[in-house]
């Protein structure tokens, strides 16, 4: 599911049609998150919506027994997001997919078994 989740993250942070390329979101938190503060919160309350459902995620899945062992599902959560917007952030210039690609597959298999 995570697998999916980030190729379809891809796909749409790859998307050429609009000319738009990354995440809005990111994209704006990088060029005016340290000098406006009213943006700069509320991409903090969008990582933290984003950690907290990453976190539910990652709780079933560990009630599954597909978690890696000792993995702090709080930790894994908060890295989850930081490869979610890491990846937007790659999109803006990467010119080879398969950079994109090779980072969800590190990821998804930093976190399960």
């Amino acid at each position: 599911m995570l697998q999916r989740y980030l190729d379809s993250l891809i796909d749409t942070a790859l998307n050429n049609e609009t000319g738009r390329r990354g995440c809005f979101i990111a994209n704006t938190a990088m060029e005016l998150g340290a000098v406006d503060l009213e943006i700069s919160r509320r991409f903090e309350v969008f990582t933290s919506d984003m950690e907290i459902a990453f976190y539910r995620f990652l709780m079933r899945a560990q009630e599954l027994g597909k978690l890696k062992a000792g993995r702090d599902i709080r930790e894994t959560a908060r890295f989850l997001v930081a490869t979610r917007h890491g990846l937007y952030v790659l999109a803006k210039t990467a010119t080879n997919r398969k950079i994109l690609e090779d980072t969800a597959k590190v990821a998804v298999s930093a976190v399960f078994d």
